[in-house]
């Protein structure tokens, strides 16, 4: 998959994972079984905590982390 860095609304990025988060937890799916979870999940905490309109992840994490989980990016 992609391996370009993209830069994305700190807020899509929180409703992306939350909504990944809750179609893993519905499987009883553990969040460390998905591969780059904790580490988007700790980029849009520092993001939030630093009042960070935007943040920027590696595209090909995000698509894992949906693909795993079976949503589909916005």
């Amino acid at each position: 998959m992609q391996n370009s860095d993209i830069s994305i609304e700190t807020y899509v990025l929180r409703s992306r994972l939350n909504e990944a988060y809750t179609a893993l937890r519905e499987r009883g799916e553990s969040m460390g079984s998905v591969n780059h979870f904790q580490d988007l999940w700790d980029l849009k905490e520092r993001a939030l905590l630093e009042h960070s309109e935007s943040v920027t992840v590696p595209a090909g994490w995000l698509y894992q982390v949906e693909h795993q989980a079976g949503t589909s990016g916005h």
